[in-house]
């Protein structure tokens, strides 16, 4: 139905590999292990089927290090949403440090393509270990166009509209109010959302997110409070300073932050700073 394509790989196995293969294969499927906790990066479909080879056929496998060892996972996602720009964003502000890990000598195998590789590279008692590989169905590949509006575009005008209207509400503090409230309420439910990620799910490659930095889920109480308050400046305060620092030393961040987190952490700062360096008493209040 997608045109993905179908290739057959032969392993060139002996009648006792093919048969440990194969209760393993039947091991897996019983009821008590055909369910199991799913892995997008460490065990899904294509890694377990790595583990099987290896823990059946042992040190008679050899894998050839492939050329990306020093890739991180989130790179190689990349790879493959190069044409989907607004997947690729929502893909990198949900994952978190783990992503950001290099795969080492096998780690590229979480993808079916990689795999497929490194099976018709790999060798058995130092003979290939594909002995036939067979096209079945072949892919049809459509060229796809990259949308005119990618999320670095549309946030940089989108922000460039809400610091455009910051600049407006220094001499009109309710205008600012109704923008900043707006903006915090969506950061703050983003951050939410990426809290639940990172403790509310099992998945491992959404724990440790830096987005939580700028995304914090406190920003949506913020966004109804009175900013009259000490406490709420000072939360401002060091909003400021933290998005200060994080523009500042944006190429030495561990997580690798999407572009269009840079305009989102701009409006942040002004927002943050705007509230947090005013005065609560005396001149203006917001």
């Amino acid at each position: 139905y997608y045109n993905r394509g179908i290739r057959e790989q032969t392993l060139n196995l002996s009648n006792q590999q093919k048969l440990e293969v194969f209760q393993a294969l039947q091991k897996t499927f019983q009821p008590d292990n055909r369910y199991y906790l799913y892995d997008f990066f460490y065990d899904n479909c294509a890694t377990r089927i790595r583990d099987i080879l290896q823990n059946t056929i042992g040190d008679s496998l050899a894998f050839i290090p492939p050329e990306n060892v020093d890739m991180t996972y989130r790179e190689m996602i990349d790879i493959y949403q190069q044409q989907s720009p607004w997947i690729d964003f929502g893909i990198d502000v949900a994952l978190g440090l783990p992503c950001d890990k290099k795969m080492g000598e096998q780690g590229d195998m979480f993808i079916p393509d990689y795999l497929y590789e490194q099976l018709g590279r790999a060798t058995i008692n130092s003979l290939p270990l594909v002995s036939r590989d067979v096209e079945i169905l072949p892919q049809e590949i459509y060229e796809k166009s990259e949308p005119v509006f990618t999320p670095s575009l549309v946030i940089w005008i989108f922000c460039g509209i809400c610091l455009a209207i910051g600049i407006v509400g220094l001499k009109r503090p309710k205008l600012f109010n109704i923008m900043a409230r707006l903006i915090l309420a969506i950061y703050g439910l983003i951050g939410a959302f990426l809290l639940f990620l990172w403790i509310g799910t099992d998945h491992t490659a959404t724990a440790d997110n830096m987005n939580l930095l700028w995304a914090f889920p406190l920003h949506l109480v913020m966004a109804f409070a009175s900013w009259r308050k000490n406490w709420q400046h000072s939360y401002f305060k060091f909003g400021f300073l933290l998005a200060l620092v994080l523009l500042v030393s944006w190429f030495m961040i561990p997580q690798d932050f999407h572009p269009a987190i840079l305009p989102l952490l701009i409006l942040f700062a002004f927002i943050a700073g705007r509230i947090g360096l005013s005065p609560i008493e005396g001149g203006e209040r917001l």
